[in-house]
């Protein structure tokens, strides 16, 4: 889940999965997703083992890998998380982990989404044969029992 926020207002929210918007463009111009105004861009990409996070210089903010107390950006490379690049930073987010950036007064947040439980669809017709299946077995019985 990533969401823009200047203060309190959330301007921006979207969730990358594998079912939906798998890239997320967040910075100036035309190739941006989401317009941010500063000359930053960040660029979201989900894959099925986490998400990739391309970071250009203009944001600063801190990450929390594994649920551990949150690390600066800078802290991240030191400790082999994310590594630098012509453009700025690049590091990968696992599962339960989660980025708070800043560029200018905006906030960004990238967390894991909650997901609901995914329901298999009800087939009708199988319900309604399973129904009267049940119900003659309950009428066989009786009748066995009554005689």
């Amino acid at each position: 889940m990533v969401q823009v926020r200047w203060g309190d207002r959330r301007l921006h929210a979207e969730a990358l999965d594998a079912e939906g918007r798998t890239s997320l463009v967040l910075g100036r111009g035309e190739g941006a997703d989401v317009e941010l105004g500063t000359d930053a861009t960040a660029k979201l990409q989900w894959t099925p083992l986490g998400l990739k996070v391309q970071l250009s210089s203009g944001f600063r903010g801190q990450a929390s890998l594994k649920g551990d107390s949150p690390v600066a950006l800078n802290g991240l490379v030191t400790r082999g998380k994310a590594k630098e690049t012509a453009e700025g930073l690049e590091l990968f987010l696992e599962s339960g982990d989660s980025v708070v950036l800043y560029a200018g007064q905006l906030k960004v947040e990238v967390r894991p989404a909650f997901l609901p439980v995914r329901r298999l669809p009800i087939d009708v017709r199988v319900l309604g044969v399973l129904a009267l299946a049940i119900a003659a077995v309950a009428l066989v019985i009786f009748s066995v029992v009554s005689t």
